[in-house]
């Protein structure tokens, strides 16, 4: 377990309760399923940080960590529902020695420490290159500038940055045109990085 919130805990453990809910159990998190469709699809809410999210719900999507023009109190003004800020770690891959020496974690370094984070990969705003990952690792780009990174270095940043949700190491190189061995190669490279996560 790479994490002290058990955000990688294989250990989760599911319930059912007098309502018919059924509630994932993961450290902090609880994830409570209320409806499921014809098609699978599961609509419940989400407790985190002390927080309920009813899912679908949206993510404020940064690129830097900070909110162009939204500070903590507009956010307060604006009087939204919950909300939780989606990192996408692409734009902070160098930021691992800063956050470790900083100690208090990304939402706090970045003035909005009592809003949910979530870590993503790669920025889902952004078209992804394709064609530059190799067999043990990935590239994202910042700018113009590439990151080669392995589960290892991920996992560092994770126990740095402190999100609250992560979404883990993957293979994302699959475009709308990309081949059925690329695809079957992603999934397999995705599930090995999945497992070298809960080795760690």
């Amino acid at each position: 377990r790479p994490l002290q919130d058990g955000l990688f805990d294989a250990e989760s453990r599911f319930r059912s309760d007098r309502h018919r809910h059924l509630v994932v159990k993961s450290g902090t998190m609880n994830f409570v399923i209320e409806h499921i469709g014809k098609a699978g699809e599961r609509a419940g809410h989400l407790e985190l940080k002390s927080k309920v999210f009813p899912t679908p719900f949206p993510l404020l999507r940064t690129k830097g960590g900070a909110i162009p023009n939204l500070t903590r109190e507009t956010l307060e003004y604006l009087n939204l529902p919950e909300t939780a800020l989606l990192i996408p770690y692409q734009y902070h891959a160098t930021q691992t020695d800063i956050l470790q020496q900083y100690k208090k974690g990304l939402g706090n370094f970045i003035g909005l420490p009592t809003s949910a984070t979530v870590l993503s990969v790669e920025d889902p705003g952004e078209e992804s290159r394709t064609g530059y990952h190799g067999n043990k690792n990935i590239s994202v780009w910042n700018n113009c500038n590439r990151e080669v990174i392995d589960v290892r270095r991920f996992l560092e940043f994770v126990s740095a940055a402190k999100p609250d949700l992560v979404l883990a190491l993957c293979d994302g190189d699959t475009p709308p045109d990309a081949t059925k061995k690329r695809v079957n190669k992603a999934v397999k490279k995705s599930l090995e990085f999945l497992d070298t996560c809960l080795e760690l």
